[in-house]
């Protein structure tokens, strides 16, 4: 675990750390000067404000920080400051397994696979994800951060009721990677408990009952262009990825909690392939709600870039 320098520590969210407030208190502040700043614009040239939840925004756990992690790693767990700790240990100590409260010692590190760990491996270890600690502990992990974000999103409802034509939307991050391991260790360490296709549909119910909407990403991905494990594969078989599929996932998670959905492009891409899968997962199961593209560059004007994507926009 290292220290994140984009998001506080969900385990602080209670603690009044700063001058008597709390994090989660000093965040409904800035949502309200947000509100009172831009209130001109809400709801005409605004119409959708995003709740950033984690890093990059998305509400996940910050398991693979670029300066220490490289594509395909499993990541890691991010739940060793004193007050997730104390946390875990109460959660052991009510479960009646007070030998629960320590994060996993066998779970690899940012740049391991998941058969090179113990934590992720599948099979009789009395450690793994599948043992009786494993599920306790992702339990746990996973739980903690839905409640941090229906925390956050109970103040953003709060400070944006009764403003009409305005939506809210968080985002979810598309860990398409391991997503094909039994142990969908990428997911995990981020938070997402998926290891029976599951992780989705909680976070969509917790995102409906504060009535916002679900951004997602990696829509321009395709199966075909990732590495599932084949021959052809640049990292060796070891990514086992599946963009496809779990994007259909939080889709029909999304349909399933009656919330919007909202998408992304992961990658800067300027190519009829991507534009034709992202036209496909736009109405793949119904007609998702808005499209963002990413990004406007000084690549994507360039005179057959820009032609290219004139004709998406059109289409």
């Amino acid at each position: 675990m290292h220290r994140d320098q984009e998001y506080l520590s969900l385990g602080v969210d209670d603690q009044a750390l700063f001058g008597g407030r709390t994090p989660v208190q000093m965040y409904a502040d800035y949502m309200s000067s947000f509100r009172s700043t831009f209130s001109q614009y809400l709801g005409s040239t605004i119409t959708e404000v995003q709740v950033g939840l984690g890093p990059a925004g998305e509400m996940r756990y910050p398991s693979y920080q670029l300066q220490y992690w490289s594509f395909p790693g499993v990541g890691e767990f991010q739940c060793y400051d004193k007050f997730l700790l104390k946390d875990l240990q109460n959660a052991a100590q009510n479960a009646s397994h007070p030998e629960w409260g320590q994060p996993p010692n066998n779970a690899g590190t940012y740049n391991s696979q998941p058969a090179e760990t113990g934590f992720f491996a599948t099979g009789t270890n009395n450690n793994n994800f599948q043992s009786p600690y494993g599920q306790f502990f992702l339990n746990w992990y996973s739980q903690k951060l839905i409640s941090h974000g229906d925390k956050i999103l109970a103040q953003a409802a709060s400070v944006f009721k009764g403003i009409n034509n305005l939506q809210l939307a968080a985002k979810v991050a598309g860990i398409h990677w391991q997503y094909l391991d039994p142990s969908h260790a990428a997911e995990l360490t981020a938070g997402y408990m998926n290891i029976n296709q599951q992780a989705y549909t909680p976070i969509a119910q917790m995102f409906a009952k504060h009535g916002v909407g679900l951004d997602f990403t990696c829509l321009e991905m395709r199966d075909s262009e990732q590495c599932g494990g084949g021959s052809s594969c640049v990292y060796n078989g070891k990514c086992t990825c599946a963009p496809e599929e779990l994007v259909g996932q939080v889709l029909q998670a999304a349909q399933s909690a009656g919330v919007d959905f909202s998408g992304e492009n992961a990658l800067q891409r300027y190519d009829n392939t991507a534009y034709t899968t992202i036209e496909y997962e736009s109405d793949r199961y119904y007609f998702i709600s808005s499209f963002s593209y990413l990004r406007l560059t000084g690549d994507l004007l360039q005179g057959g870039n820009w032609n290219t994507f004139t004709q998406f926009v059109q289409n």
